[in-house]
């Protein structure tokens, strides 16, 4: 779940649609009961519509704790456009980078993700946050892999990257 039960203005952005304690029960309906037998529920809190978070490292952390589950997935945010989306680009790519065809150009996954989801990632800064996220990790993850971003032309590329994505978004640490 990807946005809080209400918004910062007192918007309700999502029902609370499952029991929060075990062995609880929530009538949704006259016809419909949910039970809570065993639920693995991840909420990131604070992520506000239309934003972007100043963190790079969650995303892939929350991706790696759902990966390779054996139980249904369930991710949503307020609308699906922005931050689930967002998420769903970001395993995307982490996925066709251990294939064997590599990483799609970025227009076209865009056009993929919108041929499901009409309107994913809505905002310059979303796109951009993708980048950030993905080259970090790259970075981080896959040094050697990814040893020309390391060259001194290419490092000062990336580093301008940064800097101009920290004074878009406000996040300059």
């Amino acid at each position: 779940m990807l946005c809080d039960f209400v918004d910062n203005e007192g918007y309700t952005k999502c029902a609370q649609y499952f029991p929060r304690n075990e062995n609880q029960t929530m009538r949704i309906t006259e016809k419909l009961e949910i039970t809570n037998v065993e639920i693995r529920h991840f909420m990131w809190e604070g992520w506000r519509e239309g934003e972007v978070p100043s963190c790079l490292r969650t995303p892939i952390e929350l991706l790696a704790q759902i990966r390779g589950s054996q139980k249904p997935i369930v991710m949503h945010c307020g609308g699906g456009t922005g931050r689930t989306s967002i998420l769903v680009a970001i395993e995307y790519l982490l996925e066709c980078s251990n294939l064997k065809t590599g990483i799609p150009p970025m227009c076209d996954l865009m056009k993929e993700l919108r041929s499901y989801r009409l309107w994913s990632i809505l905002f310059d800064l979303q796109y951009l946050y993708i980048h950030r996220v993905i080259f970090d990790h790259f970075l981080d993850k896959q040094k050697a892999k990814f040893e020309v971003f390391h060259q001194e032309k290419n490092r000062a590329k990336y580093e301008k990257f940064v800097m101009d994505y920290e004074d878009s978004t406000w996040t300059r640490m």
